[in-house]
């Protein structure tokens, strides 16, 4: 398992939807996949977060905080382009394989953070379905707006994954997963 795929990452959303990151090591995960998947518990954030990492050494993480949204965040250890604080527009693409044609496409801005010397791109908020496509995909990429791939992971698992991930940031934000006025992304 890659050295960055140890650390539990975090994109947290706060109430006023600024982006910020930090990386938590130490952390005992809520729940583990078989596939890989790992979701952690922020209680004190009201938020769990969702973690992989990719066949390319990097990593993804899916925030889900019920009260606010959802947040995805990426590594590129390749992006030495990139200076903290620029925002890049980037394509995220959902399917059902690598090899066909994606079937769900959104352009996001994504927030470059540097952190624990990590390249880290954060999009907070997503859109309101994310959690749905990435739990019903057999993959998902993040494309530059050329098409160059900057992370890309199958989704085997993902369903499970993200059940696990709802409950959890359920229970972190101590909130009835029943509750008719909560929004079911």
């Amino acid at each position: 398992m890659p050295a960055f795929a140890a650390i539990a990452a975090i994109a947290l959303l706060a109430a006023t939807q600024d982006s910020t990151a930090r990386i938590d090591s130490d952390l005992t995960p809520y729940w583990s996949g078989d596939e890989g998947w790992r979701v952690f518990a922020y209680p004190g954030e009201e938020m769990c977060d969702l973690g992989f990492p990719t066949a390319f050494d990097e990593y993804v993480t899916i925030g889900y905080k019920p009260r606010v949204g959802t947040s995805v965040m990426i590594t590129n250890k390749h992006a030495t382009s990139l200076r903290a604080g620029e925002v890049k527009s980037l394509v995220v693409v959902f399917g059902s394989e690598p090899e066909r044609p994606f079937t769900i496409k959104h352009v996001m801005p994504f927030d470059v953070h540097e952190v624990d010397a990590q390249r880290v791109l954060s999009a907070s908020p997503t859109y309101k379905d994310f959690l749905a496509d990435f739990a019903s995909s057999g993959f998902m990429a993040v494309l530059t707006p050329q098409g160059t791939v900057v992370s890309a992971i199958k989704l085997d698992g993902s369903s499970r994954a993200v059940e696990q991930l709802r409950t959890c940031a359920y229970e972190a934000a101590k909130l009835d997963p029943q509750d008719p006025f909560l929004a079911k992304p």
